[in-house]
């Protein structure tokens, strides 16, 4: 959900009263840079009767996670609001106490990693890229910290295609042919680096 001028245009009245549901899809997300909690992509997933979910990461304060659980789900609804996690392997550690946080005030959330974004570089052939070992070892770490605090990791967000492309690096090995980088903008998984990250995921 990034364009509200386009998005409001999409916005049918709905029960219960007050809530409206917003026609563009099903499951709207609010990015990292438009998740202020007084900013108007927030206020409009509040009125929604859609499940809405946000994207949070490294720079996230626990207190403003808690505020956005408060304000997108305040009567606790189950299946309401989802946290996508894309905090790269780096900061992954920072997750618990927004985990935390979170459940202090509100209980029904679902916590679904999101290890592409945060682990996007500019490789030294000149691609974006991203290294499959960190994308492991994000998501790995993401299911520790939500399984260890009591809580069951609910999805992953992954980029990938079915093409035979060479865009996310791995083993070292960086992109540098451009014949086999096709994406139009982020880097994407092809499907052999797609059975490995899966391999890691146990929820």
């Amino acid at each position: 959900m990034l364009l509200l001028d386009y998005e409001l245009r999409f916005l049918r009245a709905g029960e219960p009263a007050g809530r409206h549901l917003l026609a563009t899809t099903h499951w709207p997300w609010v990015g990292a840079r438009t998740r202020q909690r007084d900013g108007a992509h927030i206020a409009l997933a509040a009125t929604l009767h859609n499940p809405v979910s946000v994207k949070i990461g490294p720079d996230t304060a626990p207190e403003e996670a808690a505020a956005l659980a408060a304000a997108l789900n305040p009567e606790d609804e189950p299946g309401r609001l989802t946290f996508i996690a894309r905090m790269g392997h780096r900061e992954i550690d920072r997750l618990g106490p927004l985990v935390r946080a979170v459940h202090r005030r509100v209980e029904h959330v679902h916590w679904v990693s999101d290890p592409m974004h945060g682990n996007t570089v500019r490789g030294v052939h000149g691609f974006k890229t991203r290294h499959v070992e960190h994308i492991v070892a994000e998501l790995t770490a993401f299911q520790r910290i939500v399984t260890g605090a009591g809580r069951r990791p609910a999805g992953l967000h992954l980029e990938a295609t079915g093409d035979d492309v060479h865009e996310c690096a791995e083993h070292g090995v960086e992109p540098h042919d451009p014949a086999r980088y096709r994406t139009l903008l982020d880097p994407r998984l092809n499907p052999e680096q797609t059975a490995t990250v899966l391999g890691h995921w146990h929820a």
